[in-house]
């Protein structure tokens, strides 16, 4: 080779060297695959939808209805309120066959009767609907999967053992009820009864039905204190008769001289205690049962365990305790905050 063939050789790997050591250096590879892949964003998981099925224009349905849907929006599940017109089984029925339409996770309502409305809870389970029941009981409790009540037979006893103190035990008494076959008040009749018998000095009357017809009920009681002058007590089993002795009691001026003990806490009867229309109230936690309803129906439908049957307390309101602080949460209210 000749010389100048072997310097320009020499000068051109000189000049690739330099070359390559000035140019910029390449961007390292990344760990992973340089070509990004988007993924699909998941899609957005439904809300758990709950129906609340409750009667419309009751205090006490209302107060359930407040504590159901604060817990639902705690929770972040969806609640949905459908009212019925009345507490009857055809009424029951209608509104739950359509409900079962809108294909919910669950269903909370109070049974209207024990046995009647057992077909429309069947066909709710054939459709897969988680049912909570409340307030009141099915004679088949296989067809709800959680109950959330208070001991009604208990509140019966309470209810004697009151109207017995405030008679001075002694007297005839009777009770104002409101439909043959209700679950919640014949608990409560049969407790009274079975309490009452306690009182040698105490004669029951037995018990009269408004079938929760105001104007019924004052009816009764009226008639009541015609044909028994002497007549020393009565028992109220819900607000709509608690209401209606009211109304007797004062229209005949036997305000004071009939001692009355009455259920529910809607401010009217709040405040009939306290003018001395009644002696004593029971009263229960419909607030907390619409809670612990919305916590048992979210729970069964996330597969979670719950106990079939939940109990709330009962309280016996006078005039001792009717504006202590801690009781006020027992009160219905008339709309939710």
């Amino acid at each position: 080779m000749k010389k100048s063939t072997v310097v320009a050789v020499t000068l051109l790997i000189i000049g690739a060297i330099t070359f390559a050591a000035c140019a910029p250096a390449a961007p390292a590879a990344p760990a992973e695959e340089a070509v990004a892949v988007e993924e699909e964003a998941a899609p957005a998981e439904e809300p758990i939808k709950l129906v609340l099925a409750r009667v419309g224009g009751d205090p006490f349905y209302k107060t359930v209805e407040c504590g159901a849907l604060a817990e639902a929006e705690r929770l972040g599940v969806e609640l949905q309120v459908q009212s019925m017109a009345n507490f009857e089984v055809a009424e029951q029925t209608r509104v739950l066959d359509a409900i079962i339409q809108t294909k919910p996770d669950a269903i909370i309502t109070a049974p209207v009767e024990p046995i009647g409305v057992a077909p429309v809870f069947e066909r709710i389970l054939e459709a897969g609907i988680t049912i909570v029941t409340y307030d009141t009981r099915l004679d088949d409790t296989s067809l709800t999967q959680a109950e959330v009540i208070t001991d009604n037979f208990e509140q019966g006893k309470l209810a004697a053992q009151a109207l017995a103190e405030a008679i001075g035990e002694t007297g005839k008494v009777f009770i104002l009820s409101d439909t043959p076959g209700i679950y919640t008040t014949e608990q409560e009749q049969l407790g009274f009864e079975e309490e009452i018998q306690k009182y040698p000095n105490i004669e029951y009357l037995g018990t009269e039905f408004h079938n929760n017809d105001q104007m019924r009920g004052a009816e009764i009681v009226n008639s009541k204190l015609v044909a028994v002058p002497d007549l020393a007590g009565i028992f109220a089993t819900n607000t709509f008769g608690s209401i209606a002795v009211a109304a007797a009691l004062r229209e005949s001026g036997k305000v004071g001289d009939v001692k009355v003990v009455a259920y529910d806490t809607p401010q009217e009867i709040i405040d009939g205690l306290k003018e001395g229309v009644f002696q004593a109230v029971l009263a229960y936690e419909a607030y907390k049962e619409g809670v612990l309803a919305v916590q048992a129906a979210v729970n069964l439908v996330k597969g979670e365990p719950v106990e079939k049957l939940q109990m709330v307390g009962n309280v016996v309101i006078t005039l001792d305790n009717v504006d202590d602080p801690d009781l006020a949460y027992l009160r219905y209210v008339d709309e939710c905050n």
